[in-house]
């Protein structure tokens, strides 16, 4: 039979390892909870990159279409002038090497209406779009210099 001494000393043992292992487990705890805060700082942070990086992708890519969509249209109006100067589709195929489904899709773009929007009158918009009219001076009034 085990003597009082050393059951004693067997608890003492126990609660020595025990709190050792608590010990232990409370810092393996701390580390874990200081390491998951920095996981998801970090998270937060490539988030926030990506954001930025789609934000500056959509913005280069509006640039872009917006550069391409004038510089076709500028193009098409190109073909539209050469066409109503006399040039056929297929002498247009031959001098710009498009294909003459591409030539007829840009000449439709450039419709003449375009080219005619652009000579049209020009228009005051102060008064609601009314066609800008320069007024005549009076006969029977002088012009006066800072008219």
């Amino acid at each position: 039979m085990a003597t009082k001494r050393n059951l004693v000393a067997s608890r003492e043992r126990a609660r020595q390892t025990m709190a050792a292992r608590r010990e232990a487990l409370l810092n393996r705890e701390k580390e874990n909870e200081a390491d998951l805060a920095e996981f998801f700082k970090q998270d937060d942070v490539i988030s926030s990159a990506k954001s930025e990086r789609d934000a500056a992708i959509a913005k280069a890519e509006k640039r872009f279409t917006d550069a391409t969509d004038a510089a076709q249209a500028a193009s098409a109006q190109s073909l539209r002038r050469l066409k109503d100067r006399g040039e056929s589709v297929d002498s247009l195929h031959e001098l710009t090497g498009l294909d003459r489904t591409e030539i007829r899709r840009l000449l439709r773009v450039a419709s003449p209406a375009a080219d005619d929007a652009e000579k049209s009158t020009p228009v005051d918009d102060s008064d609601g779009g009314s066609p800008a009219v320069t007024a005549a001076p009076d006969v029977d009034e002088p012009v006066s210099a800072a008219s």
